[in-house]
């Protein structure tokens, strides 16, 4: 489990603490908020609510960018509640934009694509979907 402290200084996050499960405190700069920030219109889709929650997490704290992003259903979407994500791909940046339930239809829509993929520009993507088709 990690817990995530932020501390801000007026509007801007200064540093981000992070506790591990190893019970040590690291400490890493936190990005700016995205400017400008990525846009994702509803369009009335089942998964409009999952896209803005990733448009809204990636315009607060960025990710990095040039790493490896993980897109496509459950079998990606589960990954980090049942293992450590990003300590299984360290020292490459990592990023799961996946949302459970979805098809290879709901995957390649461009305005999914446009909110989720290509704001990061990965360097990999790793896609896995068509079990839910």
């Amino acid at each position: 489990r990690i817990l995530n402290v932020n501390l801000t200084f007026g509007s801007s996050k200064i540093v981000r603490y992070m506790w591990n499960r190893k019970r040590t405190l690291k400490l890493r700069a936190a990005m700016p908020a995205r400017n400008p920030p990525i846009v994702f219109e509803a369009t009335g889709e089942w998964y409009d609510g999952e896209i803005q929650r990733f448009v809204r997490l990636d315009n607060e704290s960025p990710p990095e960018t040039k790493g490896v992003v993980f897109v496509g259903s459950s079998i990606f979407r589960e990954w980090p509640e049942m293992r450590d994500f990003h300590g299984d791909f360290s020292p490459v940046p990592v990023l799961n934009r996946a949302f459970g339930g979805s098809t290879t239809a709901d995957q390649i829509q461009p305005d999914v694509m446009n909110a989720i993929v290509i704001p990061h520009d990965p360097r990999v993507l790793v896609y896995y979907c068509g079990s839910n088709d």
